[in-house]
C-alpha cells in the first residue's frame, strides 16, 4: 500500500482560510428545508462549531492573539427574538493562529483543521480533497483514505456526523415547540434580524433550557 499522508509544514493550508469565492453564488441554506441561515455569501470560510469557537477565543486571549470570530450559521427563534448560533468562522484570509508556518493552538485546533486536507468524510472524491502540496491521493475508498489520512479522515467523519446531529437537534426543537423558527422570509430580512437579535450558542441554549439531546 502507498505511504501515509505526511504534512510538510509549509503553512499553505492556513495561509488562506478566507476570501472571496470563485463561485458567483454560495448556497444560502446548506441544510435544505431546515431554517438554518448561512449568514455570509460569496465568501470562502472554514466553519467551526460553537464550542470550538469558545475554546479558540479563550486560547487566543491567553496568548494575546488578535482574532475576529463571527457567527456563520444560525436559527432565529421568533418567540424570543434570539439567534441560536450553530457555527462560527474566523474573519481573516490568513489564520491569525499561524506563526512561522506553525499553529499556535495546534492541540486545540477545531475539527475543520484536524481533517485537512479532506473537506468531508463521506462521498469522498477528488473534489473533496483540498489542494495540498503534500497530498498524492492513491484512491478514494474509505479503507484507502482511512489508512492514508489516518486521523484526518476520522476527524472528517466526526465533523460530518456532528453537522448532521445539529440539524436533527433543530428539527427536534421545532417539533417540541421549544423554538418557533423564522421561515419563508427574504434572506436579507433574516440576516438583518439575526444581526440585531440577542445571540446564544446552541450548547448554551440547550443547557439554559435543560434540554437533553441524544
Amino acid at each position: 500500500m502507498e505511504e501515509k499522508f505526511e504534512c510538510k509544514k509549509c503553512g499553505k493550508c492556513c495561509s488562506r482560510i478566507g476570501g472571496e469565492s470563485e463561485d458567483s453564488e454560495i448556497t444560502k441554506d446548506f441544510f435544505g428545508k431546515l431554517p438554518i441561515v448561512q449568514l455570509i455569501q460569496n465568501k470562502n470560510v472554514m466553519p467551526i462549531f460553537d464550542w470550538e469557537a469558545k475554546a479558540l477565543k479563550e486560547e487566543a486571549e491567553k496568548q494575546k492573539i488578535n482574532v475576529d470570530i463571527r457567527p456563520l450559521r444560525a436559527v432565529l427563534d421568533m418567540d424570543s427574538n434570539t439567534a441560536i448560533i450553530l457555527s462560527y468562522y474566523i474573519d481573516a484570509e490568513k489564520c491569525p493562529m499561524l506563526e512561522n508556518n506553525m499553529c499556535r493552538v495546534y492541540d486545540k485546533r477545531p475539527l475543520v483543521c484536524r481533517q485537512f486536507p479532506l473537506q468531508r468524510g463521506h462521498d469522498v472524491d477528488q473534489e473533496t480533497v483540498a489542494n495540498c502540496p503534500a497530498e498524492k491521493v492513491p484512491g478514494f475508498s474509505d479503507d484507502t483514505l482511512s489508512f492514508y489520512f489516518g486521523g484526518s479522515f476520522d476527524s472528517a467523519k466526526e465533523r460530518d456526523l456532528l453537522v448532521e446531529k445539529q440539524g436533527r437537534i433543530v428539527v427536534d426543537l421545532i417539533r417540541q415547540n421549544k423554538i418557533r423558527p423564522a421561515m419563508n422570509y427574504p434572506y436579507e430580512f433574516l440576516v438583518k434580524r439575526i444581526e440585531n437579535a440577542e445571540k446564544i450558542d446552541m450548547i448554551d441554549f440547550l443547557n439554559k433550557n435543560n434540554i437533553e439531546v441524544k
